[in-house]
């Protein structure tokens, strides 16, 4: 059969001389060059989350990768557009279901019995980095108070629960 048949993703470019390496990354009908990986989740039963961080041309942006429980598929880019100008949050760029030749990429088609999980790329700007770079002390709580500044700048609006923020 054909690769993407046989699990391989046609969506993501593999490095020529290391092939344990994503060089490039598609979403929609646009590729993203990698620069590294912010985050990857370590666990087996997860959605398996990887935060790449890319560059299309000269802007940088943060490129999520996950497999999306089907019961939930949709609420975060939905979040994602609801709180869209709010100042120091994530604002969503571009994304959606990943598709391979033509059809969503999801668990289901590997084993209808047990809950099902569709893939999903996001683009979000600005990139930032993982809490573990900070270099002091004073950049840290300069950027947790943009957070919770960004949060309470979000509950003027509707349907938006604080879970939302730990993802």
């Amino acid at each position: 059969g054909s690769e993407a048949g046989l699990g391989f993703d046609p969506t993501m470019r593999l490095a020529v001389k290391d092939t344990t390496k994503v060089e490039a990354i598609q979403v929609e009908d646009e590729w993203y060059d990698v620069v590294g990986i912010l985050f990857a989740a370590a666990s087996l039963r997860g959605r398996a989350t990887k935060i790449f961080e890319v560059k299309k041309g000269e802007e940088v942006y943060a490129l999520k990768d996950v497999w999306v429980d089907s019961r939930r598929h949709g609420h975060e880019i939905d979040m994602l557009q609801r709180t869209k100008g709010i100042e120091h949050l994530a604002e969503f760029v571009c994304g959606g279901d990943v598709n391979i030749n033509g059809s969503a990429d999801q668990t289901l088609m590997f084993d209808p019995d047990k809950e099902y999980r569709i893939h999903q790329r996001l683009v979000l700007t600005p990139c930032a980095k993982p809490i573990y770079f900070f270099l002091s002390k004073k950049s840290l709580i300069n950027c947790i108070y943009h957070i919770i500044e960004g949060e309470s700048q979000t509950s003027e609006l509707p349907l938006l629960t604080s879970d939302a923020f730990a993802h």
